[in-house]
């Protein structure tokens, strides 16, 4: 309710922004509802998302599963899964990582598992 009222009020000032807006809440709402269904037990996944999950559309509880294995370093997309090897392969996380450091000071639980993961941050 409180996201449809902000877009109605965006919307009201700039037309364009509250589309973007109102689209941008949407999604994200329904990227957690789909990686909610990730986490889920097989049995307890209601028959369409399972569809969805098996064609490949939205996260499957296999894709996901790869995030929750050691060293926990891979797989963060959580909306298809689709991007995460283009992300994982490119070091796109790895240089997320050194950012998030540099901005917060907090080290990424990847970094305490393999220490050789923070290599270069000292020219930050």
């Amino acid at each position: 309710l409180l996201l449809s009222l902000i877009a109605t009020l965006v919307g009201a000032i700039a037309p364009i922004v509250g589309v973007f807006f109102a689209l941008f809440c949407n999604w994200w709402v329904l990227s957690q509802e789909w990686h909610k269904y990730s986490h889920m037990k097989s049995n307890e996944i209601p028959t369409a998302v399972k569809f969805l999950q098996d064609t490949g559309l939205i996260l499957s509880r296999k894709e996901h599963g790869l995030h929750h294995t050691s060293p926990f370093e891979s797989n963060y997309c959580i909306l298809t899964g689709m991007c995460n090897k283009l992300l994982d392969d490119s070091g796109f996380w790895r240089m997320l990582e050194k950012v998030v450091f540099g901005l917060t000071g907090n080290r990424p639980n990847t970094w305490k598992a393999q220490p050789s993961l923070s290599d270069g941050i000292d020219g930050f």
